[in-house]
């Protein structure tokens, strides 16, 4: 019963969304109230931002500019500039002689709610065009056949037209509306990916920090990256029951970030102890104040870098400096619905440290043979034995790492439905994935077993202690009486 009411607050919660974007639509001809399903590739309808009499205008709100409508004498003129094309133009075809008054034009005034469009697009150096359909097809970041090109349904946009540097299109994208209030599944399996993840790493870091795997530096960077990981599951699940991405944007993405960057540590750490037999024995006695040290220069990389590239990513976005300086704004206050905002803020700096970890591996695995081989003559075989369990933990940890962010590297292209719900499932729920590979093992719990055993040998020798000296006391008072 408990479990029902959950669930039925999260999806009230998070699908009020959708059910107050979804309203009834208006046609501009006549002004009376339109229903949407009246829409079909024979009858299209195409939806417009502003009001009839009305087009886009931007004034300064804070420190960014705000889209408004404004109230504008040209609208004919304007619509001249919305030019129709049929299937072929992907070939490049010519437009067709299809017009605006070939459309049920409508409007709907959630279009411009932020709390209802994935995100704006001003197409610059992309192409889009407008098809007959009503669909709108835009093109992808990089070109790979058919999926150069992305299609959004009718009426899943709005469009309107810009004053600023000429007149030029403006788009609001909402996403497939028709789609919207059918993803009660997708938030449940969502949310408990999430909070699955939370309670596992939250779990893994509390066994972690009581059998004292915090004092050496191997374990401490595996913490820390356990903890941007609590961190950012933790997020997804807030912003999967609430729409405050204008700060969360920013949290989230740092924390994606020094996940990101606390890989690459840990890649270079591996790398550096096994490179020679020198490194491995100078690391084996290496004084407690250079560990501290070395500690430090992994936390200036792998928080400081990633401190920087979010506060500069906020001030593009804050400042607009995308669309002053014509390149991709980061849309953090969207979190990132843009597909191009995720490629390049997202995805490229992961390539660059994915394509370093592989560099890493490479070496690494070049010279563990030799350094094992002089290991052997040298070394105790317990000391061997703690160097391949570290050894090994970096390779899973690194395997698995990266095997989820190739999925999510994945689901950027066209795949089946399922298969991608299976991918984001996976993706949503690594928290419970890396305690199962890393936390729940037999060490762990014979060394969870001796703190245990030890702090009960302590807790009696206290209660032996103390009734020692309670029946000493008594004997002596007896003996005064």
């Amino acid at each position: 019963m408990h479990l029902k009411v959950f669930f039925l607050i999260i999806l009230q919660s998070r699908y009020t969304y959708p059910k107050v974007c979804v309203t009834e639509f208006t046609d501009l001809l006549t002004g009376e109230v339109f229903d949407a399903k009246e829409c079909s590739p024979k009858e299209p309808c195409l939806a417009k931002c502003c009001e009839k009499d009305e087009m886009f205008s931007t004034r300064p709100e804070g420190k960014s500019n705000v889209v408004i409508c404004v109230k504008t004498d040209t609208n004919e003129e304007n619509d001249r500039l919305m030019k129709f094309y049929g299937n072929g133009y992907k070939n490049g075809t010519a437009a067709t002689n299809t017009t605006l008054k070939n459309f049920q034009l409508v409007h709907s005034k959630t279009y411009l709610d932020r709390n209802c469009y994935h995100h704006q697009w001003h197409p610059r150096s992309l192409k889009h065009y407008n098809l007959e359909n009503g669909k709108l097809a835009k093109e992808a970041l990089f070109e790979f056949s058919d999926k150069r090109w992305q299609e959004y349904e009718m009426l899943t946009f709005c469009y309107d037209i810009i004053k600023k540097n000429g007149l030029s299109p403006v788009y609001f994208v909402r996403g497939d509306i028709s789609n919207a209030e059918l993803t009660s599944l997708q938030v449940i399996l969502q949310t408990i990916a999430h909070a699955t993840s939370c309670v596992f790493l939250l779990l893994g870091i509390i066994i972690n920090f009581l059998i004292g795997k915090y004092k050496i530096n191997k374990d401490k960077a595996f913490m820390a990256q356990m903890i941007s990981l609590f961190i950012m599951y933790l997020i997804q699940l807030i912003s999967t029951l609430t729409k405050y991405c204008s700060w969360l944007g920013t949290v989230k993405y740092f924390v994606i970030l020094s996940n990101i960057f606390w890989i690459n540590v840990g890649s270079y750490h591996i790398w550096q102890k096994f490179r020679s037999f020198k490194s491995l024995t100078v690391s084996m006695s290496g004084r407690t104040s250079r560990k501290r040290k070395q500690f430090c220069m992994w936390c200036l990389y792998a928080v400081g870098i990633p401190l920087v590239m979010s506060s500069i990513a906020l001030c593009i976005d804050l400042l607009s400096l995308g669309m002053k300086y014509k390149f991709r704004s980061p849309e953090l206050h969207l979190c990132f619905y843009s597909d191009q905002a995720l490629t390049y803020y997202v995805h490229m700096p992961l390539l660059i440290i994915t394509i370093s970890n592989m560099v890493f591996f490479g070496l690494t695995l070049f010279n563990i043979k030799s350094s094992t081989r002089t290991s052997k003559k040298t070394l105790k075989e317990s000391i061997l034995t703690h160097e391949k369990k570290s050894r090994f933990m970096f390779f899973k940890l690194s395997a698995l790492m990266g095997f989820n962010w190739l999925l999510e590297l994945a689901q950027s292209y066209e795949f089946p439905d399922w298969l991608v719900e299976i991918f984001d499932f996976y993706n949503r729920s690594l928290g419970f994935v890396i305690f199962i590979f890393f936390v729940c093992s037999r060490n762990t719990f014979e060394q969870l077993t001796k703190q245990w055993t030890k702090r009960g040998k302590r807790q009696s020798d206290f209660h032996i202690s103390r009734s020692k000296r309670a029946n000493s006391s008594i004997q002596s008072s007896q003996i005064g009486y």
